[in-house]
């Protein structure tokens, strides 16, 4: 597995990059259902995009959402489906595929009547989604870089049947200066193995822009206020900078968001007021969370020179 920094020197992937990737996944996995952990930097890096990275990759070893619960979803909802710009109704199931059908718009241009309504599978034949969300299930449009995911993280295996679901559990929050500056961080960043390479970027499967894909990482956009969709809310939160680690926990705190963790990763060459202000906000949190040991579990070393960890729990 080799890493790098500009596409053209290649070497095998630094401590504190691994330390980053396994911090995401330890943290997603632990037994912790509410706390928050702070990452501190050296320096101003791609690190939330590769704890991010870490989390996503420890979804994709669970079990897929089986039919059954996609099933329930599609009914639980106003039962509209999109692909493009066209519309489906959820109809029912048949022998355990969910069937649709086409809703066509009238169109008075047309010289031509429009075609018959149509049926079909819809986790088998048909990319759809529910509006602003990105597809349920695709057969053709699955996530590609299967080696890269299994090497980024030895302990467990990569579940190959998540790489044709979206899935909204992990969310990274972008910078409060604009989402462009963590966006741009995470083009510049590369992992190769064998024949395949791929941007930091390209791994973390953000929609950029389209919906009708299969993304497992949601975006926050800490100046806006907005996710980039709308639905499922995120189980866990990577926060890049110590504004965006602000801004989430004061909607969690508030209960607008419902994601049970939270990680910071911040940078000490902040201007010194915006360092005392994380202090002052985690002194406020200590009536209600407590310093958890996450070194302590086998999985993770102590952080590498010039970073730290400090993670907590709800009492």
């Amino acid at each position: 597995m080799k890493y790098s920094e500009s596409s053209n020197i290649w070497y095998e992937i630094p401590e504190w990059v691994s330390y980053l990737l396994s911090i995401g996944y330890t943290f997603s996995e632990s037994v912790i259902d509410d706390g928050f952990a702070l990452i501190s930097m050296p320096c101003d890096s791609p690190g939330a995009g590769l704890v991010a990275l870490g989390a996503m990759r420890y979804y994709l070893s669970l079990e897929p959402l089986s039919s059954g619960d996609m099933h329930k979803r599609i009914r639980e909802s106003d039962g509209l489906l999109y692909r493009g710009r066209d519309r489906f109704q959820y109809l029912g199931e048949d022998e355990g595929r969910a069937v649709v059908e086409e809703l066509i718009r009238n169109d008075y241009r047309r010289r031509t009547p429009p075609p018959p309504t149509k049926r079909a599978a819809l986790l088998e034949n048909l990319n759809l989604r529910f509006e602003n969300e990105t597809v349920l299930a695709s057969s053709t449009e699955m996530l590609q870089y299967s080696e890269l995911y299994a090497r980024l993280y030895d302990a467990s295996s990569v579940n190959n049947a998540n790489f044709g679901q979206s899935h909204s559990a992990v969310c990274l929050a972008g910078k409060r200066k604009g989402l462009s500056v963590t966006t741009n961080l995470l083009h510049k960043i590369f992992f190769r193995y064998n024949s395949e390479t791929a941007s930091l970027y390209e791994l973390l499967s953000l929609m950029d822009g389209s919906f009708d894909v299969v993304s497992r990482v949601t975006l926050y956009n800490t100046r806006t206020e907005k996710m980039d969709r709308s639905g499922m809310q995120p189980e866990i939160i990577v926060a890049d900078g110590i504004d965006a680690f602000l801004k989430i926990i004061d909607l969690k705190r508030t209960g607008k968001i419902s994601a049970g963790k939270v990680i910071g990763v911040i940078d000490r060459t902040e201007k010194r007021e915006k360092i005392d202000s994380v202090r002052d906000k985690v002194s406020g949190l200590l009536d209600y969370y407590e310093y958890y040991e996450l070194n302590s579990l086998s999985e993770i070393s102590l952080p590498p020179k010039g970073m730290a960890l400090a993670t907590y729990k709800r009492i």
